[in-house]
C-alpha cells in the first residue's frame, strides 16, 4: 500500500485481484481526520481506509492541532468535527481555508446546526454532514472528489 505523496493505494479484493484508483479513473486523496473523540476518529479512519483511493495521512484531536497538521501534512481534504476543546472546527476550518485554500474541508456534526452549516459554507467548506450520515453522505462525497480533478461542492437536498 502506498504511503507517500502521489503513490497509489491499492486494495486486494476477496477474488485476489487488486483495485487501484488510478486504473479505474480515480485519484488517491489524502485525508486528515479531526475529532476530539478518539472512538469517532478510529471509526472514521477504519471506514476511510476500507475505501480504495483514500489515504488517511493524519489525525488531530482539536482545531489547533488541525491547523498545524494541515500545514505539515498538506492533505487534500480535512474532515473535522464542529465541537472540540481548545479550538472548535468552524474556527479551525476558517483558518485552514485562509492559510491553505487548496485544502477542502468537510465539517461533521452530531446535530442539525443551521448556524454551523451557514458558517462552514461561508468560509468555503464542501459541506456539513451529520455524523449519523457519514456512510450515506461522506463516502459518496469523497468518491466524487476522487473522480474529479478537485473538490466539488456537496449538494443540499
Amino acid at each position: 500500500m502506498g504511503t507517500g505523496m502521489g503513490e497509489v493505494s491499492c486494495r486486494r479484493l476477496i477474488s485476489g485481484h487488486s483495485i487501484c484508483p488510478r486504473i479505474i479513473g480515480m485519484r488517491t486523496v489524502r485525508v486528515l481526520i479531526v475529532d476530539d473523540d478518539r472512538a469517532s476518529r478510529r471509526g472514521l479512519k477504519i471506514s476511510l481506509r476500507a475505501e480504495p483511493g483514500i489515504e488517511v495521512v493524519g489525525e488531530a484531536a482539536n482545531g489547533l492541532q488541525a491547523i498545524e497538521l494541515a500545514g505539515v501534512l498538506r492533505p487534500e481534504i480535512v474532515i473535522m468535527d464542529v465541537r472540540m476543546p481548545v479550538m472548535d472546527g468552524l474556527t479551525a476550518g476558517q483558518r485552514i481555508a485562509t492559510l491553505h485554500p487548496e485544502i477542502a474541508i468537510i465539517i461533521l456534526t452530531m446535530h442539525d446546526d443551521r448556524v454551523a452549516r451557514e458558517t462552514a459554507l461561508q468560509f468555503g467548506a464542501l459541506g456539513v454532514i451529520g455524523k449519523q450520515l457519514v456512510d450515506d453522505e461522506l463516502l459518496p462525497a469523497l468518491r466524487r472528489v476522487m473522480a474529479s480533478q478537485g473538490p466539488a461542492k456537496m449538494t443540499e437536498d
